[in-house]
């Protein structure tokens, strides 16, 4: 572990070169003195940063618990200069501002004397943590399953359902830029060097669409899908890579996890081009089992490595990918998005009728631009839920009544070294399980996730057969126990926080670890 990481815990602090390239803290003259309107006395502390941020074009950066962002911030209404208007806002807080190219860092004045160079890491680790959480700038919600992508790496990993992210980054890239994108939001490119301590909040804004860069009349759904499956030989893969990616599936009864396994997989993906299957190798993995004795009700998720694999729509298409079924299809057209800069046609689709194949509705999203589909979210539609429950069960109790109140899907593929490769699948399933002869029942859910984190295109091979995981068995059936230190310089989704509090709770029952 590096010799500041044990520093972070309390204060964001900002690290720099203090000579030579990398980013100089220096207030830029003409920009500080540029002119801020303020048109209300009422704003938050929030409020007048996102302001600067619109005027100025500025990105702030700071530990979310130095400031109280809903606090008001007590300005006066009319024309500042930036510099003064930070002066104002800081004032009682004991923060400072530096300019860094186009961000504004807050920061304790104390804590930014220290200095930092690549060449003085702790022999003890070869990596260091950013972590922080991605949020809607206007909502102030969090935004789940945002992309982080180191640029040009191949390497990223996504944020939870609560925004949050914890990333490890090699010392050697301690240069690199980290992009966070989100459908619909503006991309943000911000350089670790600014990231590094601290749970940072970034907020995103959401992207307009201009006119001019659209016809106004809109488009045919049908064509622009059609030729987007007919360039899709081209657009991803035609080569073997091999994927790191961070595995998780869990089941949940009301708020209390009942089993919960997590995984860090080599997975062996095939060109997309071709018949070969996907292999996966398991290198870490743990399960977390919270199932009492007495419990009437064992609840698991059959086969959700496998499932997760499947759901590679642009390897395994459904056929609602399938050409020769879109005009079966009613398909409409959902205006534009935004994703990474780029516009995006929205396309939404559900079957025409009511048929036995009545089965799906949801939204594929097309790059405008390289006509790749980047992202796909789909459900399965309730009449066919209520109609077709055995269906999605193995084997039913006999004991209990079992109504699946929902399923829902998301796939989402990002640009890397010429390719788009899948980054993140993510499936979650509601249910209501009730014993015969009782009234109430209890509300269960089950997810599984997969990330990917890394990328690698040369030299790649399959697994032997010794080393390949059975991906149609139950993941969860494996025991391993709690470790706090587990995935080491492994990255991973950070837990929900009702995750990470029930895995406190039970991990005190864990008897066994067992690694490979």
């Amino acid at each position: 572990m590096h010799a500041f990481k044990n520093k972070i815990s309390v204060v964001f602090f900002i690290l720099f070169f203090a000579s030579g390239g990398g980013f100089l803290f220096a207030k830029q003259t003409s920009e500080a003195e540029r002119t801020i309107k303020i048109n209300s006395r009422n704003l938050t502390y929030f409020e007048v940063f996102r302001e600067i941020s619109r005027q100025a074009d500025y990105f702030f950066i700071y530990d979310s618990q130095l400031i109280e962002n809903g606090k008001r911030a007590n300005i006066q209404r009319g024309e500042h200069t930036l510099s003064g208007l930070l002066d104002e806002l800081l004032k009682d807080t004991g923060l400072a501002s530096q300019f860094v190219e186009k961000y504004i860092i807050l920061y304790k004045p104390e804590v930014t004397r220290q200095t930092f160079k690549k060449d003085e890491l702790s022999p003890v680790s070869d990596y260091y943590i950013v972590s922080g959480r991605v949020i809607d700038a206007s909502s102030r919600q969090p935004l789940p399953f945002a992309t982080l992508v180191q640029k040009g790496r191949g390497r990223g990993i996504s944020t939870n359902l609560e925004g949050y992210f914890s990333y490890k980054v090699p010392a050697d890239y301690y240069d690199d830029t980290l992009r966070i994108s989100s459908m619909g939001y503006s991309p943000r490119n911000i350089p670790l060097q600014l990231l590094t301590g601290g749970t940072i909040d970034i907020y995103m804004e959401i992207a307009p669409v201009f006119l001019q860069e659209v016809v106004v009349t809109g488009y045919d759904p049908v064509r622009v899908l059609l030729e987007a499956l007919r360039k899709k030989d081209f657009l991803y893969p035609d080569f073997a890579a091999m994927h790191t990616s961070f595995y998780r599936e869990g089941v949940f009864k009301k708020d209390e996890v009942i089993r919960y396994s997590e995984a860090v997989f080599n997975i062996y993906k095939a060109a997309y081009k071709g018949s070969g299957s996907d292999q996966v190798h398991r290198l870490k993995s743990r399960n977390y089992n919270n199932v009492n004795a007495g419990d009437s009700l064992l609840l698991k998720l059959k086969a959700g490595v496998k499932g997760t694999l499947e759901l590679d729509v642009m390897k395994n298409p459904p056929y609602f990918l399938s050409p020769e079924y879109v005009p079966d299809l009613y398909f409409s057209s959902s205006g534009f998005a935004v994703h990474n800069e780029k516009l995006v046609y929205k396309i939404s689709f559900e079957n025409a009728g009511n048929t036995a194949d009545d089965i799906y509705q949801g939204t594929i999203y097309i790059d405008k631009e390289s006509m790749a589909i980047v992202q796909v979210d789909f459900s399965i539609k309730d009449q066919y839920l209520r109609k077709n429950q055995n269906n999605f069960l193995v084997r039913k109790s006999s004991q209990h009544h079992t109504r699946i109140q929902s399923i829902d899907y998301s796939i989402k593929y990002d640009y890397y070294n010429g390719k788009y490769h899948i980054m993140h699948v993510r499936g979650d399933l509601s249910m209501q399980i009730r014993e015969k002869r009782k009234l109430r029942g209890n509300n269960y859910k089950v997810i599984f996730e997969m990330a990917t984190m890394k990328i690698e295109t040369y030299d790649v091979k399959r697994f032997r057969p010794r080393d390949r995981l059975k991906t149609h068995s139950i993941f969860s059936d494996q025991s391993f126990s709690y470790d706090a230190d587990f995935w080491d310089d492994l990255n991973f989704i950070t837990p929900e926080k009702e995750i990470h509090h029930s895995l406190q709770r039970i991990s005190a029952r864990i008897e066994s670890i067992e690694e490979r």
